[in-house]
């Protein structure tokens, strides 16, 4: 995780330099959509998104689009784990992009079709890290990473296999 978080961290330091007022608004922007997560608006997080924003993690079956697409990963997350809470620990900004890194606690109450019985109850944590791109105040890409791993050890998948 702190490979992938250094090598966007060198990326966006490598990208041209430009006045912090080019990108003053980006930290608000990133507060307001994780006060939003907190408080599980799904849909109002999900307006935050451009109507043809991409959001990615390779732990989908594939790329989601759009405010619909956010607010049905956001209600997934929010359904699944319904004390679901996030702490930013570290944010990079440039001129239209932000690397958020942060922490993502929260108890799997509500697992989808096909999730065991034994990793309901269990308290998770996840370092987690997300790149996205701003245009005109809306988030245009959301790339979402975690160790999927990490996970499946908090919630006892190894302890059964």
């Amino acid at each position: 995780m702190k490979k992938i978080f250094f090598c966007l961290v060198l990326l966006l330091a490598l990208q041209q330099v430009v006045p912090a007022q080019a990108h003053h608004s980006l930290p608000k922007l990133i507060q307001q959509y994780f006060t939003l997560c907190n408080l599980h608006d799904s849909v109002a997080a999900a307006a935050m998104f451009a109507t043809n924003a991409e959001l990615y993690s390779p732990n989908w079956s594939g790329t989601e689009k759009g405010q619909t697409g956010a607010k049905n990963v956001l209600h997934r997350y929010f359904e699944s784990t319904p004390n679901l809470q996030y702490h930013i620990t570290h944010t990079v900004y440039s001129k239209n992009e932000a690397v958020v890194e942060y922490m993502a606690t929260g108890t799997l109450q509500h697992g989808e079709a096909g999730t065991p019985a034994y990793m309901i109850g269990k308290d998770y944590t996840l370092q987690q890290i997300t790149r996205f791109t701003f245009l005109d105040n809306h988030i245009t890409s959301a790339y979402s990473y975690f160790d999927q791993v990490s996970f499946l050890k908090q919630v006892g998948f190894f302890d059964q296999h």
